[in-house]
């Protein structure tokens, strides 16, 4: 290992000092180092509590001084002694040397193959690229940022200074390739904190984790799944499809679904507080230099891909830079007049390869996972809590004869590495006391303006499931069920009777406004001619004068009153949806809403958008809602939006803007402190088509109910002629026709037919959906802090 530049030891916070007392622990020993990790995911929250960087660090200019402002930064380079002594890496390694001698950072090259901490501490990982993320957990503890390079990533233009690119807001830094989607997995930013030595243990683990006999893409596959894993925690089922992806590919074709998959669940946001932040491409420290030919613009820092470069045309520079003639400000620097452009020039470049790089996208890698794998009808009803034993077993039908993970010798291996650490922890626990200091997580979370509510992560309880039409406890204080209709659509049939019984019996309050004469409504909503916007002000309206409010659509009925309301309220959240079982649609008739000043405000402005309607739709177009997510929940999520109608409005037509939204949005269920979107047939109601109203114990409502569609038995209710004065008697008031309520296994055969017919029947096109969200039109201002 070899130090370049100020070698002055500086006082970094090491990992031993944020080891917290939080319950979950996690013991690392024996190889992969000596540590104690103990982790909540609480401690990093993905809210958008801070939507700006707390300090924008300014553009360096005429190489002047880069200021520490972000503390002691390294640059980390891992590296093989072989190709090392063949000038591999020489243009980039020199390019590296010459930028170090006008800035105040440390460079570390670390030999791979023989470096003594490696070596101790990472034995167990044969693989090069794993090795070398090791390497970096042994070294962050020395700094309190740390840049990791390959070793063909080099300088083309030193007038930029690394705490650019800082963003205080998380703790990993990741730049988008630019011919496909993957995430760089040889040059990051990361931070000196507990979620960064989380993030990169949890890589690790995939070295292990892939089978022999697939087309896995070393670390850069596992850095995929393991970004997904750790910033979508509750998509289980999505995130066991992308991993099944990623074991059957034999080639790189098939192993790029995996890659599609994971970028679609992730959608268009960028940034998760507190812990990661993925550049755009061509917006971060590196880029690909071939994309562009060595092309190169001020707005370039690095460039990647500068391996064993004889022939001068090959690279940006007149003549191989030596480091021994560089110093102060551009001494040493000789570039090809011709290798640099404008902005401008580059964009046009960058519009080219665009164009080229989509066209080159394997075919066999244009999925749409939400349809190309049933995704309620083999976990149903437990979709929504699922653990991974069971998505394996049942959701992804793996082989019965499984692959080899592991071979046996380093099952082996890992097996005694465990063995030795539980048994010298549990020593030293019993010998000797062990010292506890407070820690500070202060210095690792977002900040919070002035009146901002906290924000949980977790569920605060879980409500119990009602039994034998039990009471409700009111846990979450007052819940009112609001059914909004007009003089067409009065619920006085089998939905309204349903309704009014099932309150008067759980005694929750309910209210039934005739939107089109109340008076309340007409004074608070009178600009709103529309109907389906008027609900929406309506509901703000009545929003006041409750804890928690159930909005019921006029035509959604009661199936099953031995269930309670707060069994679907989550208190992370304002705003509560369900995702429809047909389509990418979110329901905008039924939804749970807390009394908040964001639930007040969001219903209002949602109400608004009927003089906003998306582009190129009208404004009875039912992507509105998702669409309206999509520009409060992404940051710069309307602009991608908008992006896709443009490219899609008359390929997909009417399901263009549902599909666009989810596209931004991702599988992505919860936001914390905002939004939670059921997966469909998990929520409190559904459309009773799906099933011909057959039900089972896990359903509640019964959606769609409309006594002039009743055609015979597809359409026949559950009920029979009902006396609402009679609900006082509970139970007995409920009499249900016979074989209607069926097991639960049923109903998920139902589901399974339903999901496979609507794969088929969902247009060809759809399959071309992968267009990628094009960045030289707008390059190089897309990323907006």
């Amino acid at each position: 290992m070899r130090i370049l530049q100020d070698e002055r030891p500086l006082a970094c916070t090491t990992y031993s000092n944020l080891a917290s007392s939080q319950s979950e622990i996690a013991i690392y020993g024996d190889h992969f180092s000596t540590f104690i990790l103990r982790w909540d995911d609480s401690d990093w929250d993905d809210s958008d509590n801070s939507s700006k960087r707390h300090v924008t660090y300014p553009k360096r200019h005429n190489m002047n001084e880069c200021l520490p402002y972000f503390g002691k930064v390294t640059i980390f380079v891992g590296y093989t002694a072989e190709l090392k002594k063949v000038g591999m890496y020489d243009v980039a390694q020199r390019s590296l040397e010459c930028y170090l001698k006008t800035v105040n950072y440390t460079l570390l090259t670390v030999d791979l193959d023989n470096d003594s901490r490696v070596n101790e501490s990472c034995s167990l990982h044969e693989s090069i690229f794993y090795k070398k993320h090791c390497a970096v957990i042994q070294y962050l503890p020395e700094t309190d940022w740390m840049l990791v390079l390959d070793a063909d990533t080099g300088i083309v233009n030193p007038d930029h200074c690394i705490e650019e690119y800082i963003d205080d807001r998380v703790s990993v830094l990741l730049i988008e390739r630019f011919f496909n989607w993957e995430f760089s997995a040889g040059n990051y930013l990361i931070k000196n904190s507990p979620f960064a030595y989380h993030f990169l243990r949890s890589w690790l683990d995939y070295a292990f984790k892939a089978t022999e006999t697939s087309w896995h893409g070393n670390d850069q596959g596992g850095l995929m799944l393991n970004v997904l894993g750790l910033l979508l925690p509750h998509a289980k089922h999505e995130y066991s499809v992308c991993e099944h992806y990623w074991k059957e590919a034999t080639n790189y074709e098939t192993y790029m679904k995996m890659v599609t998959c994971v970028r679609l669940a992730l959608g268009s946001k960028r940034l998760w507080s507190g812990k990661i932040r993925i550049f755009n491409r061509a917006h971060g420290f590196v880029r690909d230099g071939w994309s562009t030919a060595q092309i190169w613009s001020p707005k370039d820092f690095m460039l990647h891909g500068w391996k064993k470069l004889e022939r001068q045309e090959e690279h940006p520079f007149s003549e191989v830079i030596n480091p021994e003639k560089c110093g102060e400000g551009l001494h040493g620097w000789h570039w090809k007049q011709e290798k640099r452009r404008s902005a401008e020039e580059i964009r046009s470049d960058l519009e080219v390869s665009e164009a080229y790089y989509r066209k080159l996208f394997p075919k066999r890698a244009r999925i749409i996972p939400l349809l190309d794998v049933l995704n309620v009808s083999n976990c149903y009803p437990h979709c929504e809590t699922l653990n991974q034993l069971f998505l394996r077993r049942h959701i992804l039908k793996q082989k019965s004869t499984s692959l080899p993970v592991m071979a046996a010798k380093k099952t082996y291996l890992v097996y005694l590495a465990a063995l030795m650490a539980f048994s010298c922890i549990s020593l030293l626990m019993l010998m000797v006391p062990l010292s506890y200091k407070e820690p500070s997580w202060t210095n690792f979370k977002p900040k919070k303006s002035k009146g901002e509510i906290e924000i949980k992560t977790r569920r605060s309880s879980i409500y119990p499931r009602r039994k034998y039409m039990g009471e409700c406890r009111k846990a979450h204080g007052r819940v009112m069920i609001l059914v909004m209709y007009t003089r067409s659509t009065l619920p006085s049939g089998t939905n309204g009777r349903t309704v009014a019984c099932y309150a008067s019996l759980s005694k929750y309050d309910l209210v039934r406004v005739d939107i089109d004469i109340n008076e309340e409504v007409n004074a608070a909503c009178s600009k709103h001619k529309m109907t389906k916007y008027k609900r929406f002000c309506a509901a703000a309206r009545f929003l006041q004068n409750t804890d928690w409010m159930l909005v019921v659509d006029d035509n959604t009925a009661i199936a099953n009153p031995n269930h309670c309301v707060e069994e679907w309220i989550d208190d992370r959240v304002n705003i509560i949806f369900l995702e429809k079982f047909n389509n990418w649609e979110i329901s905008y008739g039924n939804y749970l809403v807390r009394r908040s000043e964001w639930s007040i405000n969001f219903l209002r402005e949602l109400a608004d958008q009927e003089y906003n309607p998306p582009r190129s739709r009208s404004s009875y177009d039912k992507g509105i809602l998702p669409a309206f997510l999509a520009q409060i929940l992404v940051d710069n999520g309307d602009v991608e939006y908008d992006q896709c109608l443009l490219e899609w409005g008359t390929k997909l037509g009417y399901d263009t803007p549902l599909a666009c939204a989810r596209l931004v949005l991702g599988h992505q269920r919860l936001w914390p402190g905002k939004v939670r979107i059921y997966s469909k047939a998990h929520g409190w109601a559904r459309d009773s088509a799906l099933t011909s109203n057959f039900w089972c114990e896990s359903d509640f409502l019964l959606h769609d109910w409309q006594e002039t569609s009743i055609e015979g038995e597809l359409w026949m209710s559950p009920y029979g002629e009902q006396d609402s004065a009679s609900c006082a008697l509970k139970g007995t008031s409920w009499k249900w026709l016979p074989n209607k309520e069926v097991k639960c296994s049923i109903i998920r055969e139902d589901f399974q037919a339903y999901e496979s017919m609507n794969r088929r029947n969902y247009p060809k096109v759809a399959e071309e959906f992968l267009k990628e969200l094009e960045v030289w039109s707008c390059y190089p201002q897309c990323e907006i802090d």
